[in-house]
């Protein structure tokens, strides 16, 4: 699992994922959308077989914690993604795919440290606890958090907004 999970660490896929989306390339979109699913598959994969052996309650929650994040975000990447490769220029579209991406990003590195936690539990180890990047840390909820401007959207920025909220509820309410 290790290995496994080394090969997606590089995120190669994303970030050409979002180049191409940047570019309106709907179809190298559209292929990279694919391999970023398969990856999704064979991560989720590993959260399961990893939840069979975690070894204690503690890390068997975190590898499903894990599973679900990967399962939500998944597509939640994909969509954005394919949002961007149509409204290239939409600077909202733009940050939208980097907060999925930034999100798996750091999904990939808690997978890391469970797997070395885990095998922590089998040679019998109990090391320092790590901090998980994608959960809520005490006294830190706000710290990170850039200080939103408002933006005045003009008619025609509007109307694509309201637009892409119509179609991600019509997409969330078939699912």
């Amino acid at each position: 699992s290790a290995d496994l999970l080394k090969l997606h660490a590089d995120c190669v896929t994303l970030k050409t994922l979002k180049i191409a989306g940047a570019d309106g390339n709907l179809e190298a979109v559209a292929e990279l959308t694919c391999r970023l699913s398969e990856q999704k598959e064979q991560l989720v994969e590993i959260c399961r077989l990893l939840r069979h052996v975690s070894g204690t309650e503690p890390l068997e929650i975190t590898c499903i914690h894990a599973q679900d994040t990967f399962q939500v975000i998944g597509p939640q990447i994909i969509s954005a993604a394919q949002t961007l490769a149509i409204h290239p220029s939409s600077k909202i579209a733009k940050e939208n795919l980097d907060v999925f991406c930034e999100a798996w990003e750091s999904q990939l590195n808690d997978m890391s440290i469970l797997i070395r936690e885990i095998g922590d539990v089998f040679e019998g180890r109990r090391g320092e606890k790590r901090t998980y990047l994608s959960l809520p840390r005490p006294g830190k909820h706000s710290v990170n958090l850039k200080t939103v401007k408002p933006v005045q959207l003009d008619s025609e920025e509007q109307a694509k907004v309201a637009k892409l909220g119509l179609e991600l509820r019509l997409l969330t309410s078939d699912a």
